[in-house]
């Protein structure tokens, strides 16, 4: 027998060289080819050949949004990142009985296109939990002026949880409706940070007082909390209560200026880009729940779905009563003893954007 080594390319046999990926794809394309011809096979006649393909990337969920101009500024930078966006929106809206009756027809058949896995965002609170008080002591709403703008009369405050609670079961037939779907609620963002509504000194009275902001801030904690005792207390399970002012920074930071402008309630496109962030935080938290729970459930079905142990019968000369085994006695012998036998039985087991104040549908 000869033993050949090659030395080099050159030195192959019969002049054999290297190829590229179009010679390649020629000879596979062929080979394919000849195989459907001789034994039809209906193989694909364009065979991937490029071995530098990137892996698929996962898909990521549609997103429902409802809510008002915060939610139109979010939903743009959502699409941008690669969502897709469905908006029911409106501008100013409020948890009012009319306009939550006309928000619940639109979710309704918006509903009718979401998957089981997609996610809604609901941020329905901003414009009905602020509020003014007047030097009489009475919770108005904010109020719009002639000119489009919203000046706040009196004192700016976060309405108490007893009318918390009242916002909560007018938007109860909202949440009603998605209950059981990834939802995240939104609760008020953080406003008037920088300045108040205008250069009225009896307009946010109190924006003029020290630890103002804190205090602020400090009750919008205490809302998320509030509103996710609702939720709980409703019986309704699966939504995720989030706040979104821990993500603005205050008057005294020094980015400040990249957050907020001239408008005391829409931070700069930076906000709303840090809101977002948050937003994309709790999407993900959200499905991680849920694909934790599913697997869970798809364990315990499988666990559930096992064949029981099944005792096979005991032959009848190890139940019954023959005369071999009533008159059997192990045997206790003296010293040097003897054997003794003691018959058991075996148990087998079997394995087995918007203007106008109108509203926004669609999606991005």
């Amino acid at each position: 027998m000869l033993d050949w080594t090659s030395q080099d390319w050159a030195s192959i046999p019969c002049g054999v060289q290297s190829y590229g990926q179009e010679l390649e794809t020629d000879l596979i394309v062929s080979l394919i080819r000849e195989l459907n011809g001789m034994f039809n096979l209906g193989l694909g006649r364009e065979p991937v050949c490029d071995r530098l393909v990137a892996p698929e990337q996962q898909s990521k969920p549609r997103i429902l949004m409802l809510g008002a101009s915060h939610t139109l500024r979010e939903a743009e930078i959502l699409a941008n990142r690669g969502y897709e966006v469905s908006l029911i929106a409106k501008p100013g809206w409020r948890a009012i009985k009319g306009a939550v009756e006309e928000m619940g027809r639109k979710l309704s058949e918006s509903l009718l296109d979401l998957a089981s896995g997609d996610v809604v965002i609901l941020q329905l609170l901003d414009n009905t939990c602020y509020m003014s008080r007047t030097e009489e002591g009475g919770d108005l709403p904010i109020r719009q002026f002639n000119n489009g703008e919203y000046h706040v009369d009196g004192e700016l405050i976060l309405a108490g949880k007893d009318r918390q609670y009242l916002i909560f079961n007018t938007i109860l037939t909202l949440l009603r409706l998605v209950e059981g779907r990834n939802v995240i609620l939104v609760t008020p963002t953080i406003r008037y940070v920088k300045s108040t509504c205008c250069e009225d000194q009896e307009h946010a009275t109190n924006w003029y007082e020290a630890g103002f902001e804190e205090k602020l801030r400090a009750d919008l904690d205490v809302c998320r909390q509030n509103f996710k005792d609702f939720v709980f207390t409703a019986g309704i399970r699966g939504f995720r209560v989030c706040n979104p002012s821990p993500t603005l920074p205050g008057a005294a930071e020094d980015i400040e200026d990249l957050v907020w402008g001239e408008d005391p309630v829409h931070p700069l496109p930076e906000g709303y880009e840090r809101i977002t962030d948050l937003l994309e935080r709790e999407i993900e938290a959200r499905l991680a729940r849920c694909e934790k729970r599913k697997r869970s459930m798809e364990d315990a079905a499988g666990a559930s779905n096992k064949k029981p142990r099944m005792e096979q019968p005991r032959a009848d000369w190890i139940t019954g009563t023959c005369s071999m085994t009533s008159s059997y006695r192990p045997f206790r012998g003296g010293r040097g003893g003897g054997w003794g036998r003691l018959f058991r039985g075996r148990s087998f087991r079997a394995r087995g954007p918007v203007r106008g104040g109108g509203w926004m549908g669609g999606g991005f």
